[in-house]
C-alpha cells in the first residue's frame, strides 16, 4: 500500500526530545509504500535545521539528501490550486490540504500525519496518526 508521510513523522524520526515517537516514527519511515512529497522535504529542513536546537544543520542537510531519494511527489500549481480549494472548502490549512491533494493525486490512500483527524477520509485519504497506538493500516 502506497501510502505519504507528512512532515512531523520526519522530523519525530531525528527529534530526541521524545524517544517513543522516534522509535515509532523511524518505523513509518522504514515500511514499504512510502511516499513524501516536495512541500515535505522542504518543511523538514526547516524544522530540523532551524528550529530543533539538538539537530546539527549539516545532519539535517544529510536527512534531506536522503529522503530526496524517496518516491517525491512534486507540488505543482494545479495541485497548489485545488489544495486552496479544498482549503476553503473543508476549512482546513493551507498546507494540510495540500498533502491531502498531493497524497490523491499520487494514489497515496493513507496519509500518515498526526495533524488532522484520525480516521477521517477526506477526498479519499485515509488519515492515520501513528503514535495513537492502532496498528498501521493495510489498505
Amino acid at each position: 500500500m502506497r501510502f505519504l508521510a507528512d512532515t512531523n513523522i520526519f522530523v519525530y524520526a531525528v527529534d530526541q526530545r521524545d524517544p517513543v515517537k522516534r522509535q515509532i516514527a523511524r518505523e513509518v519511515i522504514a515500511r514499504d509504500g512510502l511516499t513524501i512529497s516536495t512541500q515535505v522535504l522542504q518543511e523538514f529542513f526547516v524544522v530540523a535545521a532551524r528550529i530543533l536546537c539538538d539537530v546539527d544543520p549539516a545532519l539535517a542537510l544529510n536527512g534531506l539528501r536522503h529522503m530526496a531519494a524517496m518516491d517525491v511527489l512534486a507540488v505543482t500549481p494545479s495541485r497548489v490550486i485545488n489544495a486552496a480549494e479544498l482549503s476553503v472548502a473543508r476549512r482546513l490549512s493551507l498546507w494540510d490540504s495540500l498533502l491531502i491533494v498531493v497524497a490523491r493525486d499520487g494514489g497515496c490512500r493513507v496519509l500518515v500525519t498526526e495533524d488532522l483527524g484520525h480516521g477521517d477520509v477526506i477526498e479519499g485519504v485515509r488519515i492515520f496518526n501513528p503514535f495513537n497506538g492502532e496498528a498501521f493500516p493495510d489498505g
